[in-house]
């Protein structure tokens, strides 16, 4: 191992230049990849957060009981879909509506009728067209006493559409991303063995193995990634709170997400790393 180090030292101080090129692609890609992974989650869960003001409200008939009401209710919170429900009167519906528009004449709620409301919540998974639709066919088809149900539909359609939206570009430019980081960092650090070809040459002609060989060449490898993703950290904890202040949104992302991120672009960029010196190690070999 003191071998292996006292190589690694030297390589790093002889060929600044390709150590160099290695952490600032590492940097460069972490740094793109930890980006699209936070717009990816804060606008996924922005979105999330818009489905929570999606509401089924189930206006009942004119007259029907306590009763009746309680057992909607409860089969209503009963249902998979649902993720809450509770119950707004006509007369408290009435006044809240006279109160919003800034009247106060008790007489109208006399004249107006409005009838009373269920309001369930659907579970996240079901704001969509069809889910919401057949939620709306069950509700009507099973219990008579109710009136109509209505939902935003212009709502959900913009958060179906939206999710459809960000799923699809998340995955194409995630997968689209990591193949480019993977490719820059391959052709980085084979640029650096391949002015290693006589020392590789060397250690094969001493009768050395390939991962002796190519043990300071890894640790080159893994040195230059965990250099570049640690200044990639550094950089988006000094850029966090400047963009949390234009960006609110981002604020349902998770330090530990981000760090996480950044720990999966190290692991790719040390994997590369072992496996480009053991194979440029191998091919030595073959030319000796």
């Amino acid at each position: 191992m003191w071998f292996q180090l006292t190589a690694a030292t030297r390589l790093l101080r002889r060929r600044r230049g390709a150590v160099t090129r290695m952490v600032a692609t590492a940097w460069f890609g972490c740094l793109w990849c930890v980006v699209g992974v936070v717009w990816v989650l804060g606008m996924m869960r922005e979105t999330d957060a818009l489905a929570q003001n999606v509401q089924l409200r189930v206006a009942l008939r004119a007259g029907t009981g306590a009763d009746t009401v309680q057992t909607i209710r409860r089969a209503l919170a009963q249902m998979p879909a649902i993720q809450s429900v509770t119950f707004k009167s006509g007369r408290t519906a009435a006044r809240d509506f006279f109160r919003s528009i800034d009247v106060r004449d008790p007489s109208l709620e006399e004249i107006i009728s409005v009838p009373d409301v269920v309001i369930a919540t659907p579970q996240r998974d079901y704001c969509t067209m069809p889910r919401m639709a057949l939620l709306e066919r069950t509700i009507t088809s099973t219990y008579p006493e109710v009136d109509r149900v209505v939902w935003p539909t212009d709502l959900v359609l913009s958060i179906e559409r939206r999710t459809n939206d960000l799923l699809l570009l998340g995955s194409v430019c995630g997968v689209l991303s990591i193949f480019l980081f993977a490719l820059a960092l391959t052709y980085a650090f084979r640029a650096e063995i391949h002015q290693a070809d006589s020392d590789l040459a060397v250690g094969w002609i001493m009768g050395a193995r390939s991962w002796f060989i190519a043990a300071p060449h890894i640790m080159v490898g893994i040195t230059a990634t965990i250099v570049g993703a640690g200044v990639a950290a550094l950089c988006c904890t000094a850029a966090w709170p400047s963009a949390l202040a234009a960006l609110p949104w981002l604020v349902r992302v998770r330090p530990d997400e981000i760090g996480l991120t950044v720990a999966v672009c190290a692991g790719i960029g040390c994997a590369i790393s072992v496996w480009q010196s053991v194979a440029a190690a191998r091919q030595a070999a073959k030319r000796v």
